[in-house]
Formats: C-alpha cells, structure tokens, sequence
C-alpha cells in the first residue's frame, strides 16, 4: 500500500534522477533497466536510423545540451556525435561505452574485404578505417553484462540517492542476461555448422558468442554500398559455399542480396541488430537477442 511518505520519496527520487541520453537502442533499454523505477533515459538515435550517419535534429540536439550523463557506444560507431558531445554542460559526462574494462572487444578482418572498389562507391567512412574496432558490442550478451555494471556505477555515483536501486536492478538485468545467454547457447547450438551471408558486417560479437560460422557479408562494418568488384567476388563465394540463407536488414537497400539470391537455393531473411521492430525500452534488448535467434534458427534449420 502506498503511503504519502512513499509517494514524496518516489517522487523527489525521481525528480532529483539525472538527466540521462544514450545513443542507439539496444544501449538504452541496458540503461532503462538500470533507472527502472528512478527515472527514464533519452533515446537519440532512433532505432529505424543507420547510426553510422545521421544528422541530429533540434530537438536531439537540446537533449544533449541539457543531459548530465551521456551513454554511447563511440566514435567507432557514431563519429558524427562527437563533435555534438562538444556542446554538453561542462559538470555533464559522457561515456564512451568501448572504453569499459572487460569488454570481448573484436577487430574487422581486412581479408574479406579483398574485391572491395572503392572508387565504384560512396567511400566516406566519416573519417576512420573499417578495418579497426567493431562497435557492435551488444551483440553479445555477456558484454552486456559488463556494461550494466559500468551504467549503475556511473549512475550511483552521479546520484548517490538512488545507488542501491541502480546496484540492484543491475543485478536483476544481469540474472536476465545469463539466463538469456543459456538459451540462446542451447537454441544455436545445431547451426554452428551452417554458411550464411549477411548484408552488413555487424554480427562478429553474436557469431563469437554462440559459435556461428558466417561465410561473407556484403557491405562493411558500416554498411557502405558495395560496388560491382565486391559483389562479384561475393558471388563467387556463394558459388563454392552454397549458404543456407542470405540474411538482409530493412534499414539497407534490398537489391544486392536479391541478387545473389538468383540461381542459388539459398533462403533470404531479415535480421534487425537495432531493435526496428521492437518498442524502446527495458524490455528491447532481450527482445532483440531472442529476435536474431530466433531468425537464425528458423532460417538455418
């Protein structure tokens, strides 16, 4: 039963919660679960939006300049928001999610990107090589784990009124996360022998984790517009390898994968690494884990 005592605690609690931005999704249904109960993050970056290039609104831009604390990925991922971050409040903090100790961080490999034609296709990779770090660190839910605890700590420090609230729901979201680490063990552990193609090199973290053996992707880290040496080497690929699925995502254009898809036996499907189809919130980011799962099961099989 609530009683007025609770309700003014609730209350200021809440009131005095730190205004919190985060960039993509996945990133703020961690932190959402870690605030549950004390106050609600900002999401900037919508999730039916290519993060690699996206020009900040007004409205997206007065967040930012109104935010205590900062989550993002980092520059790997979003380069175009570190120069915004410039505008913050000078007692606000941003942080850089890839620099958290004990992360599985995971490099894109520079030999399959051999028929690459840079000079066929829009090559502004907003300044930094494809070839490094692989932002995509989400993708594994036991990096997810590791964030958690780098949110409630940042948090609990920030607003040590709420500290024992952000320390226990982040117990609660990583007894979450092992159980969804289990399953999805078990549910792919009769497709770690399957080729596949995927338009966009994003999954190195969930393939890693759960041991998927992906034979190509079509477009980089970045997602940028493979030109006509590229796809002829990828088909070349498919030739040998006979993949079971060619796997697409709605924010890229379709036509290079319905390419490849002609004269072969091999299935298309659509992954959604952001969370597109899924309502933000504490609840997106198992959601999205159980979502690839359960497309690269069905597919696979």
């Amino acid at each position: 039963m609530l009683t007025l005592a609770s309700i003014v605690f609730s209350v200021k609690a809440h009131a005095q919660s730190p205004s919190v931005v985060t960039d993509v999704a996945p990133i703020h249904s961690l932190v959402a679960q870690v605030m549950q109960g004390v106050g609600k993050p900002v999401l900037l970056i919508p999730a039916k939006v290519s993060p690699h290039g996206h020009a900040l609104k007004v409205s997206q831009m007065r967040a930012l300049t109104q935010a205590d604390i900062v989550f993002w990925v980092g520059e790997a991922l979003t380069p175009w928001l570190e120069k915004a971050l410039d505008r913050l409040p000078e007692d606000a903090e941003a942080v850089e999610l890839l620099d958290v100790d004990g992360l599985n961080l995971l490099t894109y490999d520079t030999d399959e990107k051999e028929g690459d034609d840079h000079d066929e296709h829009d090559d502004h990779h907003h300044g930094h090589d494809h070839a490094g770090l692989d932002p995509h660190i989400w993708l594994d839910p036991a990096n997810a784990k590791v964030l958690i605890d780098a949110i409630a700590n940042t948090l609990a420090q920030r607003d040590e009124a709420n500290a024992e609230r952000y320390k226990t729901n982040a117990k609660t979201a990583k007894d979450t996360l092992e159980k969804l680490l289990t399953d999805t063990h078990s549910a792919t552990k009769t497709i770690k022998d399957k080729r596949y193609i995927v338009y966009h090199d994003g999954y190195r973290y969930f393939e890693a984790q759960f041991g998927l053996g992906r034979a190509v992707t079509i477009a980089d880290g970045h997602a940028a517009k493979p030109g006509a040496k590229r796809l002829i080497a990828i088909r070349k690929t498919v030739a040998e390898l006979s993949p079971h699925c060619i796997f697409s995502e709605s924010q890229f254009e379709t036509r290079p994968v319905q390419s490849l898809l002609r004269g072969t036996d091999a299935v298309e499907a659509q992954l959604d690494p952001m969370g597109q189809s899924i309502e933000p919130g504490p609840r997106l980011y198992e959601t999205l884990i159980r979502n690839l799962t359960n497309t690269f099961t069905r597919c696979l099989k």
